[in-house]
């Protein structure tokens, strides 16, 4: 079975895990940790990356952080916007899956705006370094629509232009 404490001023909740001269397991397996910093009301939950035997010491990796603004982060303790996904592993490609697994509706990924003017009502922005390289938006003022297209030339830094709009 494993054990449950808590520990520190803003009490932590460990989950087959304890800290003595370094964090430890409890008895052989995984381990978990949440964390919350009554400082910044940020909230972390953490585990360990592999199976550990009993009173091993190891690193608890933060697999995902909600600060006290709502952000949402995974892989990231400071996220910079309501969620945002962060691999910085330098093996694959980071994904992110929206499955329904149910045959008669469709997967559905949804951008809404609330735009009242002719403008960009969604966007979905392409970067690489840093660089926004494409983008894809969609112009709207009520409930007509264009998507346009837009990509950028070598040496333009995140400068895009329009290159293709369909009304």
């Amino acid at each position: 079975s494993f054990r449950i404490s808590f520990n520190g001023t803003y009490p932590d909740i460990h989950f087959n895990t304890y800290y003595d001269s370094g964090w430890r397991i409890h008895t052989a397996g995984f381990g978990a940790k949440t964390t919350f910093n009554g400082a910044t009301g940020a909230f972390g939950f953490s585990n360990v990356a592999s199976t550990q035997v009993a009173n091993a010491t190891f690193t608890p990796l933060e697999r995902l952080t909600i600060l006290a603004n709502g952000n949402v982060g995974i892989g990231t303790n400071n996220p910079g916007s309501k969620l945002v996904v962060y691999n910085d592993s330098i093996a694959g490609n980071t994904q992110l899956h929206v499955h329904n697994n149910k045959s008669g509706d469709a997967a559905v990924l949804k951008l809404e705006g609330a735009r009242t003017s002719n403008n960009d009502a969604a966007q979905v922005l392409f970067a690489n370094s840093g660089n926004v390289i494409a983008r894809i938006d969609s112009e709207s003022s009520a409930d007509s629509g264009n998507i346009r297209f837009f990509t950028s030339v070598s040496g333009t830094g995140s400068s895009v232009t329009q290159s293709m709009m369909i009304n």
